[in-house]
């Protein structure tokens, strides 16, 4: 986690006369746990069309396993795309998040209408020591900013 020192803010969209506290982006591990499942498929299917080349001795079949690979690495770069776009900005007056990939999309939430935070830690995360904080102000019965992937989440929290 990134701790800004200086007394102005120097991201985009950010009033100079915010001080930032916190500029993070998701631990480098959220591209792996992002895309788990695609690995994981992909994994099976490539040894399972391996499999099969083998025993019935058309190794065309192990094409389809290359193809599958292949898949999973696009995956992997799309998720490496996304780590890099990502940005959580936490100012002396606002907390805000920034990611998109074909699209920006900014959440901005001012620290005076902050009501609820939520600490989520699905398996793949945990497993990482990661998890992600919801951030929701009041009567809007909804999340408005995520801050996804932190490394230490509880003492992020805090």
């Amino acid at each position: 986690m990134q701790r800004a020192s200086s007394n102005t803010a120097s991201s985009k969209g950010v009033p100079r006369s915010e001080k930032i506290i916190i500029r993070d982006r998701p631990h480098w591990l959220f591209i792996i746990t992002g895309a788990w499942k695609w690995i994981v498929l992909g994994m099976l299917l490539w040894a399972l069309s391996v499999w099969i080349a083998g025993w019935s001795g058309y190794p065309i079949i192990g094409s389809f396993g290359w193809v599958v690979l292949s898949i999973v690495i696009v995956r992997l770069i799309v998720g490496a795309y996304d780590w890099v776009v990502r940005e959580h900005i936490l100012t002396d007056a606002r907390i805000i998040a920034q990611f998109g990939i074909l699209r920006t999309i900014r959440t901005d939430l001012p620290l005076r209408r902050v009501q609820h935070l939520v600490l989520v830690r699905p398996l793949a995360e945990r497993m990482f020591g990661l998890g992600s904080i919801g951030v929701a102000s009041a009567g809007t019965g909804s999340i408005e900013v995520v801050w996804r992937g932190l490394d230490h989440p509880a003492r992020v929290l805090a």
